[in-house]
């Protein structure tokens, strides 16, 4: 009988550590597609739940991985960037009630004027949203991605387009729900 090695290891951490950090293994390390562009930056859009009921909470998350000695921006508009730029397209009836952003860090440019808050490492925006009393058979969350990834001096502007299909009917948790 052949296991599997990173099945083995995806439980073994979920049993002994529950992989509450991205810190604990890279994105790259789960089994869900990395989209977008330019390749410094990858994109994966996952929820905590596969299966939801009608009124139920849940959370979506966006999880970006870039490559090392990259950086990219939050949110805001800054002096000279492209913020990084998520549209998410709920079904209808649906309604987002949090959307969290990770602290950004200070990037310290030549000069006081020239520093800049950035993300240079992997991170995670996440959406807490409430479902409808009245729910379809499938559900299909959409979100459309744009950002700007610098090296030094050199920038690319990239982005992404992601698709989530969740179930309905009971309320059952996605594999990777602890990396929320």
């Amino acid at each position: 009988m052949k296991i599997n090695f990173t099945i083995f290891a995806i439980a073994f951490c979920l049993i002994l550590s529950g992989c509450k950090t991205l810190s604990t293994y890279p994105l790259g390390y789960y089994k869900v597609k990395a989209h977008g562009a330019p390749p410094q930056m990858k994109a994966r859009m996952i929820s905590d739940h596969s299966s939801i009921r009608a009124g139920q909470s849940f959370k979506l998350g966006l999880f970006f991985s870039l490559q090392e000695g990259y950086y990219t921006y939050g949110a805001e508009k800054g002096q000279d960037n492209l913020p990084t730029d998520l549209i998410i397209r709920l079904p209808e009836g649906f309604t987002m009630i949090e959307e969290s952003w990770p602290a950004l860090i200070v990037k310290h440019g030549k000069t006081a004027a020239e520093s800049e808050k950035v993300y240079d490492s992997d991170f995670k925006v996440i959406y807490t949203i409430i479902a409808p009393s009245v729910l379809a058979e499938e559900i299909k969350i959409l979100c459309s991605g744009s950002w700007q990834v610098c090296r030094a001096e050199l920038c690319a502007i990239g982005g992404g387009e992601f698709e989530l299909i969740l179930g309905t009917g009971t309320k059952k948790k996605s594999e990777l729900f602890r990396i929320f």
